[in-house]
């Protein structure tokens, strides 16, 4: 089976709107059917700016 390591993907939260992701695909050396894939997004864009408005929304409900 093909995998991609990286690229973008796009998502569509009922909240904040899209999201533009950019993911890494990382594999177990041990064991390449063992992997952890991260998202992150690019510093100051419109998608950062709603992963912290997302951030602060959750810490706000904790502490309810």
């Amino acid at each position: 089976m093909l995998r991609h390591s990286q690229g973008q993907k796009t998502f569509h939260h009922p909240g904040v709107g899209t999201l533009e992701l950019i993911y890494t695909d990382l594999t177990l050396l041990g064991d390449p059917t063992v992997s952890m894939t991260t998202y992150t997004a690019v510093p100051g864009s419109p998608t950062a700016d709603s992963l912290a408005l997302l951030g602060t929304w959750a810490q706000s409900q904790e502490e309810l």
